[in-house]
């Protein structure tokens, strides 16, 4: 279970939205709050107009004493605050590192507001970047309710590799456990296509590969069956259920099985971070400005950590 939960603040309200989530979590589990904020040096013409960096550094300590007292009345047991200086993403990468976190959460997007692209440029690099699952909430125009958390209790996770998402799988059953879970295991299958004769006219319509494409599901029903046996070995899921796309585009495969109104939480690999060759955007970018479910996105596992 969670020992240490990181959230990182820039002192707006879009920011704090990640709060209500990690008190909950941190609640529940008896975890230790780690409330970050970079300190970015004020500029030397920012200064000539009267703020200094040092009064700057004041004013984002106290900003930090302020939100833990709030999380501490609103339960959670331990908060720690720290105020890290840096370029923002290399900072919170070198303080993830450093106080062996367990869990970061963040908002998708931070002081630059709404009108933003879907991923800020800070959680876009945490995802890829970041040795520790990364939960990204959405960030809102309403108030931060810091005291009523959102708990998870259907997640939908994307497999994409069964061996590479092993700890994907395991990542979403933990933060399943704390409100007791239901899972769907989701992998979407590309369609085989039929080799074409030779010489054939190239405009001719491409043909399906039925037996084959039926073969890959199985496999794929298999592998999935697999991972939800592990799951079961370590955890006490409220159930598992698996489904299967078919469909030439993952992303828009998993966009549809998203669309089930139960799922409240997708769980990704970061390799998903990464576009295809078919498409400009990743999946983690085409799900972020195509859905307003949060995010669970996790270190994909490395050969060591995968079953034998």
């Amino acid at each position: 279970m969670y020992k240490r939960i990181l959230v990182p603040l820039d002192g707006s309200a879009f920011a704090e939205h990640a709060l209500p989530a990690a008190i909950a979590i941190a609640r529940l589990t008896n975890a230790a709050l780690h409330i970050v904020r970079v300190h970015e040096p004020v500029s030397a013409t920012y200064a000539s107009r009267g703020r200094s960096d040092e009064v700057e550094r004041r004013h984002e300590l106290e900003y930090l004493h302020a939100v833990a007292a709030r999380a501490i009345a609103a339960g959670t047991s331990a908060v720690v605050t720290t105020l890290v200086e840096g370029w923002p993403s290399s900072a919170i990468e070198r303080e993830i590192a450093r106080t062996g976190v367990d869990l970061v959460v963040i908002t998708d997007r931070g002081r630059t507001g709404l009108a933003t692209r879907c991923l800020g440029t800070v959680p876009d690099n945490l995802v890829r970047q970041a040795h520790v699952p990364v939960l990204i909430m959405r960030a809102s125009e309403r108030a931060v309710d810091f005291e009523h958390g959102v708990l998870f209790r259907n997640i939908l996770i994307a497999i994409e590799d069964a061996d590479a998402d092993v700890g994907v799988a395991e990542a979403a059953a933990m933060l399943g456990s704390v409100a007791g879970a239901r899972y769907t295991l989701f992998e979407a299958v590309r369609p085989a296509i039929a080799p074409v004769r030779a010489y054939a006219y190239a405009a001719a319509a491409t043909k399906l590969d039925a037996g084959t494409t039926r073969a890959r599901v199985s496999s794929t029903r298999d592998e999935l069956a697999a991972i939800a046996s592990r799951m079961r070995d370590r955890t006490r899921p409220n159930g598992i259920d698996i489904e299967i796309g078919i469909d030439t585009h993952p992303a828009s495969s998993l966009l549809d099985a998203m669309a089930d109104g139960r799922v409240d939480l997708v769980a990704m690999s970061n390799r998903a971070c990464v576009p295809s060759r078919m498409t400009t955007r990743s999946a983690v970018e085409q799900v972020a400005c195509s859905s307003a479910l949060p995010m669970l996105i996790c270190p994909a596992s490395t050969p060591d950590d995968r079953p034998v």
